[in-house]
Formats: structure tokens, C-alpha cells, sequence
């Protein structure tokens, strides 16, 4: 009497089984199915609801697949549910509607797989759990399903949005080199927080644009050869007593203008130290 294995649900025939067809069973309920555990990918529609991944002895089921495509156009959350054996799966948010997807097994809290993400599972015989490797950017590391891991990965690794940060390496912005066109000096915050500008006219600083409420932007600005360059600053820029800045007037001159942003009053909030160098 045929027999299957724990795992996968492959046939093993008897001695003397199908002693007429033993190729036929060995190729659809054997070597066809490891090929689907191995490489084979399963596409499984949540529209209608929560999944139980079918599971099959001999026969072709979704449990097996080494990848599952999940499809449909959810309005809600979905899960799919997994058979409690130890397996490896490459588990795709395909869905529509910008829904996450469970993937567990019955009775336990799963992992959470966010729309549009592809990530590496496994079940352990109990639940599917994350497999720990390093993220690259903040689009590689998933939604975390929970305080301790951010998509398979230690969050306490990565800065997080919601919680006081201590860092123990160097951070850095790469400066933004400002430059004029006729006469006007275009500041665009969201570039970066640090810019330069090299003085060779009396040009108007406009005033920033893609600043967000406490936002700090610095400006070495430096005198040519020539000096006495004048700047005037737009009108969003504040300065102590509404006195605007008058910069160094020595050639080669470098002062050091430096503002935070308050969006309340629409104006960058700040003054310049002169003379630097």
C-alpha cells in the first residue's frame, strides 16, 4: 500500500506496487512535486477571504510550492494559512488595495507580509517565522510584525521614526552646491540640509522651498577674489532685532549662515557668523 512522506506528501510505493505503472506514479506524485517544493510557484487569490493552503498526498497542491503568488483585490486583511510542517517559502504580496496578508499557521500570529513586498519564510512545525539578514535600504525591510523584529530584522538596528535615537556612527549629509541665475540664489530644502555658495555678484537669496517645521538648514557662503558682495535675503529669512545680515566684504571672505524653519510663521529663524575664514 502506497505510503507518503511527512513533509512534501510524496508517494512511496510498496515493493511490488504498481509493478505496471511505477514510472506513472513516480513521475506525477514524486518528481513532479519535488520540482514544485523546489522551484514551482502557485498563484492563490484572497479575494473572497482568508486561505488554507490545500495539502494533497501525491498529489499536486498550494502547500507544497516553493513560491506563493498572492493575488486579488482585497479590502481588508487576509491570511493564509499553512500546513504546521517545516517548510520554505518566497511568499509575494501581489494583491491590490494595499492590504497586508498574514501568512501563519492555523491558531498562531504568522508573519506579516505587506503589499507590494516579497520576503522569506519559513514554519518551524509551530509558525512561520522571518529569516534574519541585512537590509539594504528601508524598502528591503518589511512591515514590522512586531517591537522586536522589523521584517526578520532586529529593528533596534535601524533608526525608527517614532523613538529618541542614539547613534554610534558619524551622520552626514552630502552639501548642495547653490549656484544663481539672474541674480537669484534658489534654495530648495529638500535637497539636503547643508549648502555652499561662492559669492562672484550681489545676488538675492530666495526664500527656501521644501522645508518642514523644524528643519535646519547651514550655508557657507564665500567671497571671491574681488569681495564686497553683497547678498539680499528673502523675505522668509529672520534675523535678531529684523536686522538682515550684512556678510564679510574681504576678498575670499567665509561666513556661515545657519536657519531652522517654523512652519507657524512661514519664516527660517537664524543669523550668520562672520568671518570664518
Amino acid at each position: 500500500m502506497t505510503a507518503y512522506t511527512t513533509l512534501l506528501r510524496l508517494a512511496l510505493q510498496a515493493t511490488g506496487e504498481n509493478d505496471s505503472t511505477w514510472g506513472d506514479v513516480a513521475n506525477s506524485a514524486v518528481f513532479q512535486l519535488l520540482e514544485d517544493a523546489v522551484a514551482g510557484m502557485v498563484s492563490i487569490s484572497l479575494t473572497a477571504g482568508n486561505v488554507t493552503l490545500s495539502a494533497s498526498n501525491g498529489a499536486n497542491d498550494q502547500a507544497r510550492y516553493a513560491i506563493l503568488n498572492l493575488t486579488g483585490t482585497l479590502a481588508a486583511a487576509r491570511d493564509a494559512i499553512v500546513p504546521a510542517k517545516t517548510k520554505l517559502y518566497l511568499v509575494i504580496n501581489s494583491t491590490a488595495g494595499s492590504q497586508v496578508v498574514t501568512v501563519k499557521v492555523s491558531g498562531q500570529p504568522g508573519i506579516v507580509v505587506p503589499a507590494g513586498k516579497a520576503t522569506w519564510l519559513y514554519c518551524d512545525a509551530t509558525d512561520i517565522k522571518t529569516i534574519y539578514a541585512s537590509a539594504t535600504n528601508a524598502d528591503t525591510a518589511t512591515l514590522a510584525a512586531n517591537s522586536t523584529l522589523l521584517g526578520g530584522i532586529a529593528a533596534a538596528v535601524f533608526a525608527r521614526l517614532d523613538q529618541a535615537q542614539t547613534f554610534v556612527g558619524a551622520q552626514r549629509v552630502t552639501r548642495s552646491t547653490l549656484t544663481q541665475s539672474g541674480g537669484n540664489v534658489a534654495v530648495n530644502a529638500a535637497l539636503s540640509n547643508c549648502f555652499y555658495l561662492a559669492m562672484a555678484g550681489n545676488w538675492t537669496l530666495q526664500n527656501p522651498t521644501g522645508g518642514v517645521d523644524g528643519q535646519v538648514i547651514r550655508i557657507v557662503i564665500k567671497q571671491d577674489a574681488t569681495g564686497s558682495r553683497v547678498i539680499t535675503w528673502g523675505s522668509a529669512f529672520a534675523f535678531a532685532a529684523a536686522t538682515p545680515a550684512v556678510l564679510s566684504t574681504a576678498a575670499n571672505a567665509i561666513d556661515y549662515a545657519s536657519f531652522e524653519y517654523d512652519s507657524t510663521s512661514a519664516k527660517w529663524l537664524g543669523g550668520v557668523l562672520k568671518g570664518m575664514g
